[in-house]
């Protein structure tokens, strides 16, 4: 296997980092984009080992940073950028993906022995909100497998927090692990609110013409199992996993110290390349 790490311009002109497993022997390799969900980041946890675990399997894995996660090029696995976090919003995700996309459908720099005509996409929590709306919308998408994926941002917020956008323009958001106080401004709720035709995850995925397969954790801590069903009931046609006793990140932590995947994080993978693979 082969690793290739590199950045691409991303939203605003805040470039992200990105890298590349594939096998070098290997021909007509699909490739499965990754999307890390809200505090995440691509090299979170296990996110390296799910990697390698799907490469083994026989697909090209790229996985990137979103532009405006908090994180940067030179510091890709810290909050070191926490005003580009707190102007976050959908419309910047969507656009980074784009770039992504554009980078496997264009680029020379591409190993040749990947096929750009079989892009799917893998996304976490909030990440599958920007796979769902994506895959509705860009035919270059093929597949679309999401895990414990939000079904309305609107949801995410206490009442505390929208009062604090009214009255303040932000709310703050303490990360338990690095102990910072992130700030997030009003941005993100009000463009989803403006542009909710285009943005609302379950409209889009009522408007899925590809197939989809709907991951949920049964003890999902941080996204009810609700929201995967909502999913459902959105595109009847999805594929809807439910792994029972899993937590919202399948048994990792950040930093995984083991050599090897958990438990439900295993099963993950076995219904993703089931899925692809189909």
């Amino acid at each position: 296997m082969t690793k290739k790490e590199f950045s691409l311009p991303g939203a605003e002109g805040r470039p992200f980092a990105v890298d590349l497993r594939f096998d070098p022997n290997k021909e007509n390799q699909p490739v499965i984009i990754f999307l890390h969900g809200f505090k995440g980041f691509k090299d979170w946890g296990h996110f390296n080992l799910l990697a390698d675990a799907f490469a083994d399997k026989g697909f090209a894995y790229l996985k990137f940073n979103f532009s405006h996660n908090g994180t940067s090029v030179e510091n890709p696995t810290d909050f070191v950028g926490l005003d580009a976090f707190g102007h976050n919003t959908f419309e910047k995700e969507l656009s980074d993906l784009q770039t992504v996309l554009s980078y496997i459908e264009d680029s020379d720099q591409l190993p040749e022995n990947i096929d750009r005509n079989k892009i799917y996409l893998l996304a976490h929590s909030r990440g599958g909100a920007i796979a769902i709306i994506t895959a509705a919308q860009d035919n270059r998408v093929k597949k679309v497998a999401t895990m414990s994926s939000i079904s309305d941002l609107e949801k995410r917020f206490s009442e505390k927090q929208f009062s604090d956008f009214e009255e303040k323009g932000l709310t703050e958001i303490p990360n338990s692990r690095t102990n910072q106080i992130m700030p997030l401004h009003r941005d993100l709720i009000d463009e989803y609110r403006k542009k909710n035709e285009k943005l609302n995850i379950l409209k889009n995925a009522s408007k899925l013409n590809v197939p989809q397969l709907i991951i949920h954790a049964g003890s999902d801590e941080t996204v009810g199992v609700d929201e995967a069903k909502d999913i459902q009931n959105a595109n009847p046609q999805a594929e809807l996993e439910i792994i029972e006793g899993a937590s919202h990140v399948y048994g990792g932590k950040h930093p995984w110290d083991k050599e090897t995947l958990p438990e439900h994080s295993n099963r993950v993978v076995e219904l993703a390349t089931a899925f692809f693979g189909e």
